[in-house]
């Protein structure tokens, strides 16, 4: 099947959370699977969803196993996702981890919609300020004028700030595979810190996830390693991988090494390998983590806002200048 068709039928990180939490409800209960997934898939909103569940119905009346039904590179989910549900059925640990991954998808899903809906009341207040800093022209030249000038403002802004968007979005893509782009996106005002805790979230989530479905230390870290956005953590957490699994050292001793993961995800590793609780150790310092985003995500809508604010006030009261230095050199010829 072609790429296209691939990411027509991928889930969002929100389809994602309600289809794995479903089904860690359904394992825990053990009702009828086959009656809530039809009832489910009576109110499916996306093709991509539909499809998902029209595949695990038709797959359970065959007989196949969650894992085999889930196990296609075209079900919708990454590589990640099947990967810890073939583990999680291997070693009996479904239900904990369906409801971790649902977890997961969940915060994310509502992190990501926190931004995006942050967004909102600056693009309201610059449609303001443009109609405001245009008002002088419906007096001077009529509605066509006003309404002429009032479009410059918006196509105006909105060059700036999709340029600065296009900008930013371009250094993340690269970060993927630019050590270099990578030091930028963590670097980006604001919003960089954002993006390395993000990052570090998603690997200590998915870490502490895999070692309790069962897998291998190294294999964990491969697929923990594959969530993050920037070439930098990743390889980090490559070269930890390499050290242990090529060169036998301990995750402490591995770890060590990493130079973008911060001395505290040190100390919970060599902590939670010490006590034998690396699971847990890591899935407690993905929740503080989680909540430090939490806080860091609401002061950066703040001050987006508040930037709105000053920007459109500045913008309004320079055209209001330019109005008034018009007016004084009409009254003094």
């Amino acid at each position: 099947m072609s790429t296209k068709t691939d990411n027509k039928y991928r889930l969002t990180h929100f389809e994602k959370s309600e289809l794995f939490q479903m089904i860690a409800r359904i394992l825990k209960t053990g009702v009828n699977i086959l009656v809530v997934l039809e009832e489910q898939y009576s109110f499916a909103n996306t093709a991509a969803y539909r499809r998902i569940l029209r595949r695990i119905i038709t797959g359970i009346k065959k007989g196949s196993s969650l894992e085999d039904i889930f196990n296609d590179p075209v079900s919708g989910l990454s590589s990640m996702d099947r990967n810890l549900i073939r583990a999680a059925e291997s070693s009996g640990q479904s239900a904990m981890v369906f409801e971790e991954l649902g977890e997961y998808y969940t915060r994310l899903s509502m992190m990501m919609r926190k931004v995006t809906n942050s967004l909102f009341a600056p693009a309201i207040i610059f449609l303001a300020a443009s109609f405001i800093a245009a008002t002088p022209a419906l007096f001077r030249s009529g509605f066509g004028s006003f309404i002429f000038e009032a479009l410059v403002y918006i196509i105006g802004l909105g060059l700036v700030i999709g340029g600065s968007y296009f900008v930013l979005n371009n250094i993340k893509r690269k970060a993927a595979n630019d050590p270099a782009a990578g030091r930028m996106w963590y670097a980006v005002p604001l919003w960089g810190d954002i993006a390395r805790n993000l990052d570090l979230y998603r690997f200590l989530k998915v870490f502490s996830i895999c070692i309790s479905s069962g897998l291998g230390t190294a294999q964990s870290l491969n697929l923990a390693a594959n969530v993050t956005d920037t070439f930098l953590m990743r390889e980090d957490i490559y070269r930890a991988r390499y050290l242990i699994e090529k060169k036998g050292m301990s995750i402490t001793q591995a770890f060590t090494a990493t130079n973008y993961l911060g001395d505290l995800v040190k100390k919970i590793m060599s902590t939670g390998e010490l006590s034998g609780t690396l699971d847990s150790s890591v899935m407690k310092y993905a929740e503080y983590i989680y909540e430090d985003l939490g806080y860091q995500v609401k002061n950066f809508i703040n001050l987006v806002k508040i930037g709105s604010y000053i920007f459109a006030a500045l913008f309004v009261l320079s055209r209001i200048a330019v109005l008034y230095s018009e007016v004084f050199k009409q009254l003094k010829f």
